[in-house]
């Protein structure tokens, strides 16, 4: 069962396009996100955005509507929070939306925050680990991908979750995204994924060195 799936809507290095291309990109993340919106708890999608949805380059009514079903998602999972604080499995699919987002910037970011939070004496620099950064990006609230599909051919995670990324297996499909549907290349990457052997720097047990 796939639980999180994070969609890389529009990056930082897309402002380079066009101002057709861009329009036309933006217009496509509106239509798709007041559909989820309007359809309520139908489709059973929680929604978080991943990148900076403050510039003033983006279309306001594209910030409201990112706004209204990130609040909805908050409230949801508040309301459904047990008094113990205990975080719960998702029952749903929760879709981690980039916009505006590269892995670069926002590694930087939560090196500033975590500069502040060391300046403001609350941290010690000491202190610093790896969950500590990983605290501080904008994916804190959420697992670090186990698969990362790259549509159209390309080789390269295109400042994509850098810092997320580090164990991901990465499949890449010749299929452009406009064209990457459920019933063909989506199967075929979970199908790629499951045949894939994860030791994260070790090894299986039946492994021998050599």
């Amino acid at each position: 069962m796939v639980d999180y799936i994070t969609l890389y809507a529009f990056s930082t290095e897309n402002w380079n396009r066009s101002p057709q291309e861009i329009a036309k990109i933006f217009e496509a993340i509106e239509f798709a996100a007041n559909t989820v919106y309007n359809a309520g708890d139908f489709l059973k999608v929680d929604v978080r955005v991943l990148g900076d949805l403050s510039d003033d380059r983006t279309p306001p009514s594209l910030r409201t509507v990112l706004n209204k079903l990130q609040e909805r998602t908050e409230k949801r999972q508040k309301d459904l929070q047990p008094q113990t604080g205990v975080k719960q499995t998702p029952s749903r699919l929760t879709v981690n939306l980039a916009v505006n987002y590269g892995g670069r910037r926002d590694i930087a970011s939560a090196c500033r925050r975590i500069a502040q939070a060391v300046q403001n004496g609350t941290l010690e620099a000491s202190e610093i680990t790896e969950d500590t950064v990983q605290d501080h990006l904008s994916s804190q609230s959420i697992p670090p991908p186990d698969l990362i599909v790259r549509t159209g051919g390309e080789h390269r995670l295109s400042n994509f979750l850098l810092w997320e990324a580090a164990y991901a297996e990465l499949c890449v499909s010749p299929t452009l995204w406009p064209d990457f549907e459920y019933e063909t290349s989506w199967k075929e990457s979970l199908e790629w994924y499951a045949q894939r052997k994860r030791n994260f720097g070790g090894r299986q047990p039946n492994e021998e060195d050599g």
